[in-house]
């Protein structure tokens, strides 16, 4: 089968979704598109979503996991503000959330459990369910495949740039699109995030996990993942480098996640790259508090290719060309613990002075 390319486009090009975007005076730039709306006319629309383990989840993530068990897996249409995360805000954004639904479903002739409902922005303000509720008549009559081009713009924060990408292939002579958005995390860490996925299933094929389609399939879903994750990375507030953490030989793929994931959250091992201070101690440091084990002793580290570390001591690199590695505005950090066949891979950003200033000049 021909392999995935990247093609121009946005979430409607995939067949039967049409899309909208309004600036409906929720963020407190005038103008700023804040609110979208996402739709299948396909009957059948499957979807599917994972959603935050935050204790704290907000009244949209509890209501997308009860519609989306109440209806079976199926989704016609998705509503999104930015703005107002509609977290913390107790019965009354719950109340919020389920109103979005149920008027989003009216308007389209769609049962309510069939709508889903994201926010994102100021946790603890209540949100104004007026503002939505009165632009949702002018979406749903600016909905089309050219218009929701801007979907990826009116769910941005503090991103710099709007976060979209189309993927395109062929199974059985058919054309198949995925298309996904995403919105910067900013800081990147702690994930207090949701993604859905919807299928209209008018390519016309059956991709199923097991056969040769859903294994295509599956692996055109993860490239469109990637890409995305990484555009949130580069776009990590305040960054200035895209940093892929690889962690390999781990004794199994859960201690390699758990130690990659220490790595690309310390602030000691970010300021370092930002810096473009080869302090492999602070990398090492940060596997050995992560909880999984590993010997320290027999552990490489490297900045790209440049070996920093060998056999847990120092490699007696040169400074200049460790840091001439660090300078790069996309660079590869990589830890090999040699002790098994566990492997993981992640992507960062470094930690800025302007990480400080945005976070601390205004409210996000």
């Amino acid at each position: 089968m021909p392999a995935w390319e990247r093609i121009e486009g946005n979430l409607a090009t995939p067949a039967g979704f049409r899309g909208a975007a309004v600036a409906a005076g929720i963020k407190k730039v005038e103008g700023s598109f804040d609110l979208a709306l996402l739709v299948s006319d396909a009957r059948e629309t499957s979807a599917a979503g994972t959603f935050t383990t935050n204790l704290a989840a907000a009244a949209p993530v509890i209501l997308c996991r009860k519609n989306l068990r109440a209806s079976g897996g199926r989704a016609r249409a998705v509503v999104v503000n930015s703005g107002n995360a509609n977290a913390c805000t107790g019965r009354a954004g719950l109340r919020t959330a389920e109103q979005t639904a149920r008027a989003a479903a009216k308007l389209l002739g769609v049962p309510a459990q069939q709508v889903l409902v994201a926010s994102t922005g100021v946790i603890g303000i209540p949100l104004r369910s007026e503002l939505i509720l009165s632009q949702l008549p002018a979406l749903k009559e600016m909905l089309s495949t050219q218009n929701a081009s801007a979907f990826a713009r009116a769910i941005m924060t503090t991103d710099t740039f709007p976060k979209s990408c189309v993927l395109r292939s062929e199974i059985e002579g058919k054309a198949v699109h995925l298309a996904g958005v995403t919105k910067g995390a900013g800081m990147i860490h702690p994930p207090n995030d949701s993604v859905m996925a919807l299928a209209s299933g008018l390519a016309g094929v059956a991709a199923r996990p097991g056969n040769k389609f859903g294994q295509h399939f599956f692996a055109g879903l993860t490239e469109l993942c990637q890409t995305l994750a990484k555009m949130i990375a580069r776009d990590g507030e305040g960054a200035s480098k895209l940093v892929t953490i690889e962690v390999l030989g781990a004794r199994n793929a859960s201690d390699a996640e758990r130690i990659a994931r220490s790595i690309s959250n310390s602030p000691l091992v970010k300021t370092a790259i930002a810096g473009s201070d080869p302090n492999w101690g602070r990398i090492m440091c940060a596997a050995g508090y992560s909880g999984a084990k590993f010997d320290p002793t027999r552990a490489d580290i490297l900045v790209n290719h440049l070996f920093l570390c060998r056999n847990g001591l120092d490699a007696g690199f040169d400074e200049g060309a460790a840091k001439r590695e660090l300078d790069q505005k996309e660079l590869t950090i990589r830890l090999d613990l040699h002790q098994g066949k566990g492997s993981a891979r992640m992507w960062t950003c470094d930690f800025t002075r302007d990480y400080i200033d945005i976070n601390a000049s205004y409210r996000t």
